[in-house]
């Protein structure tokens, strides 16, 4: 979702790539989340997270609890930041999968446009 917001909300002079220990496809609710407000993520993966991605981003966030311990890794020429965010999947015993899915998607539209804002020459 986040590689979605970040290439719908950013210009062209941001690039925006999703990265994982593992890399692995978009969950079918995220998909049909993001097309809710007219964004299609339905192509998006994650890629293996390498020295070759490392080594030419600038920024790198994390999203998930169970990566942050391997921000020790990034190269410190990286502004590193990272975001807490729940797997909306253990969210929905209180609220609905769907409406998890519409919470998530809207926090991370939030630290998205925050990002860029701080990215950007003001």
């Amino acid at each position: 979702m986040a590689e979605g917001w970040g290439r719908q909300l950013a210009d062209n002079s941001i690039h925006f790539a999703s990265a994982g220990i593992q890399a692995l496809g978009v969950h079918p609710l995220a998909i049909d989340t993001m097309l809710a407000v007219g964004i299609d993520i339905s192509g998006h993966k994650s890629q293996p997270l390498s020295d070759e991605i490392l080594s030419w981003a600038d920024y790198i966030i994390t999203l998930s609890e169970s990566v942050k311990p391997y921000s020790t890794f990034f190269p410190s020429s990286a502004k590193y930041d990272h975001w807490s965010i729940p797997n909306p999947d253990t969210l929905f015993p209180n609220i609905t999968r769907e409406e998890a899915y519409a919470d998530i998607r809207d926090k991370i539209r939030h630290l998205v446009e925050r990002l860029i804002q701080n990215i950007k020459p003001h």
